[in-house]
């Protein structure tokens, strides 16, 4: 699945940002779930 291109400089960036976004909204995801199943006293 994974293919390093030289030539696609640009391509690599946007897949990196992307993964990046998802990571962080993944993080997020799991915040806000913990918080509302395990909501604090």
């Amino acid at each position: 699945m994974r293919r390093r291109r030289r030539t696609a400089p640009d391509g690599d960036a946007f897949w990196s940002g992307v993964l990046t976004l998802l990571s962080v909204a993944g993080l997020l995801a799991t915040i806000i779930v913990a918080l509302t199943v395990h909501p604090s006293p």
